[in-house]
């Protein structure tokens, strides 16, 4: 059930911020009038910021969530981040451009 909690807990934090992000991208990013290329520069922007900054977010939350405090949490970044991210990339990247 703590599992659970900490995900929800996150959840409602990253459901927030990823709504004010593609505000903040829509408000900011120059409108080129074509939908393909508008769509593409929000992917970039998305996969070049905010993603790898989620990575870093997501693993030090939970691990502070968790207990092991801020020593856990680098811990879990320099052994996870790399593999996160990539994943992120590789599984959620298609489907956003799709």
């Amino acid at each position: 059930f703590e599992r659970v909690c900490r995900y929800a807990f996150f959840g409602a934090i990253d459901g927030c911020a990823g709504h004010n992000w593609f505000e903040a991208l829509d408000s900011s990013l120059p409108k080129s009038g074509e939908w393909v290329a508008d769509t593409l520069l929000k992917v970039v922007a998305d996969s070049a910021l905010y993603t790898p900054g989620w990575c870093i977010v997501f693993l030090g939350v939970m691990a502070i969530l968790e207990g092991r405090g801020v020593v856990g949490a680098i811990s879990d970044l320099q052994r996870d981040f790399l593999e996160l991210l990539r994943g992120n990339y590789g599984f959620t990247l298609p489907f956003v451009v799709l």
